[in-house]
């Protein structure tokens, strides 16, 4: 469970990530990462506004910036992976890997037959991220992920926020 932690919810379909936040209810983000845009729709206020990311240069999902994360702790001399061998979770069975380097501390629980995640813990001094119930080539249905406005719906433009130095 969540110790009243904030609780993200992405889809993720290719360049495209749709994302509801615990503490925003009735809203929904869409995030463009190939278009640089986010799109957020506020459903109570029936509004939607898109926010440029400029500068942001080759931004990866959360999967992406964990495998690049675990590509760099097998190149770090300092690193530590530990093979907890199976552990059972909800009556299923894991391997368990710990990888640490430094302050950073991994948890992957993996499925023995796809060697696929299905529970990832990322532990820092300051944040604990915890990535559960995670499917993997999932169908979803191609308008949960449309830049476009809802109907019905003020639209706003709030600029761009940039990324880049200087």
């Amino acid at each position: 469970g969540s110790q009243g932690g904030i609780v993200i919810h992405d889809d993720i379909k290719g360049s495209r990530i749709r994302r509801t936040v615990s503490n925003m209810e009735k809203a929904d983000v869409i995030i463009d990462l190939e278009q640089q845009k986010l799109l957020t729709i506020d459903h109570d206020k029936k509004l939607a506004t898109y926010v440029g990311l400029e500068g942001l240069g080759n931004i990866p999902n959360y999967v992406e910036h964990l495998q690049t994360l675990i590509r760099k702790l097998q190149d770090h001399p300092d690193v530590q992976v530990e093979n907890q061998g199976i552990q059972e979770v909800d009556g299923q069975e894991y391997f368990v890997f710990v990888a640490s380097a430094g302050n950073d501390t991994i948890t992957i629980w993996a499925d023995p037959d796809t060697a696929l995640p299905i529970r990832i813990e990322h532990k820092t001094p300051n944040m604990v991220i915890s990535c559960d119930n995670m499917k993997f080539n999932v169908t979803f249905d191609e308008s949960l992920f449309s830049m476009k406005v809802p109907d019905g719906y003020k639209t706003e433009d709030a600029g761009a926020i940039n990324f880049q130095e200087g």
